[in-house]
């Protein structure tokens, strides 16, 4: 049994035209609001209209750890910082921080995604529920504040 049975169960083209849709859209939405990518895009004379195919995506740029460290700490994000709802960072024992902005929308597809991965791996029993309303107290400048962690969007008991 699927967890989420309209992608688990997807005919093979239909999830390509999926990817490629989802594929082009990110490439345009980071060749506006990240300047990091259009100034690569253009260095490499990539255009968004140029991605027509999944196999397309070897004309891209790798991101490396070093590009994520040298535009510390949120010139990669792609959305306005007042959309950011969660920061998680490296400690940068090697160099700069490494940050990852997340918005809720990131977040709500994360645990989907997760979820599907444990699902499939057969993590069935409540107990299992790794992110269920779970608590922490904060380090470091939120010292002493409780954090409360994402939870699953359903049970996985069900």
């Amino acid at each position: 049994m699927p967890w989420n049975k309209e992608f688990e169960c997807m005919p093979v083209e239909k999830l390509q035209k999926f990817q490629l849709e989802k594929l082009k859209e990110t490439v345009e939405w980071v060749a506006k609001k990240v300047p990091f990518y259009k100034n690569k895009f253009k260095e490499m004379g990539i255009k968004p209209g140029d991605i027509k195919s999944l196999e397309d995506t070897a004309k891209l740029p790798v991101t490396v750890k070093n590009d994520l460290r040298d535009n510390y700490p949120f010139d990669l994000c792609a959305v306005p910082l007042k959309d950011v709802v969660r920061v998680h960072a490296s400690s940068g024992t090697t160099g700069k921080p490494i940050t990852g902005p997340y918005t809720q929308d990131d977040l709500d597809q994360w645990t989907e995604c997760m979820t599907r991965n444990f699902w499939a791996a057969g993590v069935r029993h409540p107990k299992h529920q790794i992110h269920k309303k779970c608590r922490r107290k904060a380090t470091g400048p939120n010292r002493g504040k409780e954090i409360k962690r994402s939870t699953l969007n359903k049970d996985l008991s069900e």
